[in-house]
């Protein structure tokens, strides 16, 4: 049986670069890509790959108002009404000015068990599921992803009030054409159209991955550069 190697995801969700807006963005990605590509989450027995998450993170130098202000520590889970945040930290711990906040909302899992998708509507209950009367492991596992070896990009959903950053490109998922097809992943309502006419595939990739030819948009806000 293969040895599990544990790591420490605060590590993994430090920001490297917070000096500027566009230092901040390709941070977020880099995060984003060894979250999905190199790792996954272990919950007692139970394991999973993380397919679909988005950013968010306000700083000074990025003023994304759509993120939720908390006061979790770097590398927590937390629940809370749309759905599981992982945490990217918040900017007064040990006594430090509060500077930046954000985390990663999981909007897709991957059951490496049982070899299913699991969608946004689903996650809080198949992670809180896992947890049982007495003790209990959550860990991070160091785990090459197998289902494929890149991410794409799209806009994030449901953000409300406009602001520079709707435009974002801050919803990274893997690219494995499987769950998209197979799994139908994120079909309803209008939800798979708007991934993929946001996204930044190419117009030969979406319609492999989404078996039709749909026409990519421009967004509308003011923020329409770097996305």
């Amino acid at each position: 049986m293969e040895t599990e190697l544990k790591i420490d995801i605060a590590s993994i969700l430090k920001l490297k670069d917070t000096t500027s807006k566009e230092s901040i963005t390709k941070s977020l990605e880099f995060i984003a890509k060894e979250l999905i590509l190199k790792t996954a989450l272990k919950i007692n027995d139970s394991m999973y790959s993380l397919i679909d998450i988005e950013a968010y993170y306000y700083h000074e130098y990025h003023r994304d108002t759509h993120t939720l202000d908390h006061e979790r520590m770097c590398g927590e889970l937390e629940a809370h009404r749309y759905g599981v945040d992982l945490s990217l930290g918040f900017g007064n711990q040990n006594n430090i000015p509060k500077e930046g906040y954000g985390g990663f909302l999981i909007r897709g899992l991957y059951d490496l068990n049982k070899n299913i998708v699991i969608e946004k509507s689903e996650v809080r209950k198949v992670l809180f599921n896992q947890l049982c009367i007495g003790s209990n492991s959550i860990e991070w596992i160091s785990m090459p992803q197998k289902l494929g070896n890149d991410i794409f990009k799209s806009r994030r959903i449901n953000l409300g009030k406009e602001n520079d950053f709707t435009c974002k490109k801050y919803r990274y998922l893997l690219k494995a054409e499987f769950i998209f097809k197979e799994h139908k992943y994120n079909s309803k309502s209008g939800k798979k159209t708007f991934l993929f006419e946001n996204s930044n595939l190419s117009d030969d990739e979406i319609k492999i991955y989404s078996g039709y030819k749909i026409k990519k948009i421009i967004c509308s806000t003011q923020e329409t550069q770097n996305l």
